[in-house]
């Protein structure tokens, strides 16, 4: 997985790459601070890094805590050291989670508590909970799909503690916490296997009457899905039905490898004048035959534009915290940050250095992708009676 983070001092990239370690030059102290977190999930060293086949990384809410998972099924928790003088990150936990690669995991919002949730081969959900510090206990485990299990995303905190899931067997499942009880949905999605998710940012909903602005709610959730039918999929809530309504937004030629929307925290959504909004609803999506597209909601129509000729096949990508640039990540471990310009154009942002596999005080080490080949849905399929 990608991680990137935007602040008004330092940015935090976590790059994917097959099997190693690759540097991206950046400014700043969480450099260090990461580069210890991937020794210690790969037991001090790069050989032993890539042995151990990390799956997915993600930080928690605040970026102090760091859970990697891996391919012999288990999760590791770290917590990071709160300024560079501290030592390395310290390994507070080590979950026995699943049996197979845990292919990804997602940390729920701090208001829900310390939660985060697993999925993987071994076709199983489960969502751990720290009880206290250090311990992790199973609070459920979901075996609801037919083959593995090969993405996971909370959706926003505003809609409650929800849990979306994508599986090679083409069903995505929506597992919602009521009244101390979980509901399970599950719809078909794309035939051939769910290979990614992504949720909408909720936006809260003004009623503006008299010169006067009150947020009445949020706006319906709404999920992006991607498959290996080559298609991206749009899926809104609608109430009175009491179901999510299917929309095909994009159709390509190859498997659809990531999809991310721009998760901006000062969308408003106006009942008056619902999408003349400074910011659209973003959606950016990698697929094969290196294809990477901005998908922009714009009057209720989604519209497409191609980031120019990639220099190879994309594989990871994820959206700074303003939405304004994502970095998009590619199978040779190389990464390119687009951003958007004032006239709507996204531009490739220069690199500060032509050497990137320096390792220096003012660069940024992290790994949190060994490939996309293990998750193939050709190969991680597994029989119902597995």
């Amino acid at each position: 997985s990608f991680f990137f983070k935007d602040t008004a001092t330092t940015e935090i990239y976590t790059q994917a790459f097959v099997g190693s370690v690759r540097c991206v030059q950046e400014t700043g102290t969480w450099g260090l601070l990461l580069m210890k977190a991937i020794d210690a999930a790969g037991k001090g060293s790069a050989e032993n890094l890539q042995k151990t086949l990390i799956c997915d990384t993600q930080f928690d809410f605040y970026a102090r805590r760091y859970a990697a998972s891996l391919k012999d099924g288990t999760i590791q928790i770290f917590d990071l050291p709160a300024t560079e003088e501290e030592e390395a990150p310290i390994l507070t936990a080590t979950i026995k989670a699943h049996i197979g690669p845990v292919w990804q995991i997602s940390w729920a919002h701090p208001r829900f508590g310390n939660i985060l949730a697993s999925c993987g081969y071994d076709r199983k959900i489960i969502i751990w909970k720290e009880v206290k510090a250090g311990n992790w206990e199973k609070v459920k485990d979901f075996d609801i799909h037919k083959c593995s299990v090969n993405c996971i995303s909370w959706a926003p905190w505003q809609y409650g503690l929800i849990l979306l899931s994508g599986s090679s067997d083409g069903q995505v499942s929506l597992l919602t916490l009521s009244q101390d009880n979980w509901n399970v949905t599950h719809f078909p999605a794309h035939k051939s296997g769910v290979t990614c998710v992504s949720w909408a940012p909720a936006r809260f909903i003004l009623e503006e009457n008299n010169e006067e602005r009150k947020i009445t709610g949020f706006s319906p959730m709404k999920f992006a899905t991607g498959g290996c039918d080559s298609l991206v999929k749009m899926w809104e809530y609608n109430k009175e039905e009491g179901k999510f309504a299917e929309e095909i937004i994009a159709n390509y030629s190859g498997w659809i490898k990531d999809l991310s929307f721009a998760q901006n925290n000062e969308e408003w959504l106006s009942l008056t004048n619902r999408y003349e909004v400074e910011n659209p609803e973003t959606l950016a999506i990698c697929s094969e035959n290196k294809i990477v597209a901005i998908l922009a909601n714009k009057n209720e129509k989604w519209e497409e534009c191609k980031i120019g000729e990639q220099p190879g096949q994309a594989v990871k990508i994820s959206w700074n915290q303003n939405g304004h640039s994502f970095a998009v990540i590619y199978e040779d471990g190389k990464s390119i940050i687009y951003e958007e310009t004032a006239a709507g154009q996204w531009t490739i942002i220069p690199s500060n250095s032509e050497d990137t596999t320096q390792n220096s005080n003012e660069q940024i080490v992290c790994l949190l992708y060994t490939s996309p080949s293990p998750r193939d849905l050709s190969t991680s399929r597994m029989p119902s009676s597995a």
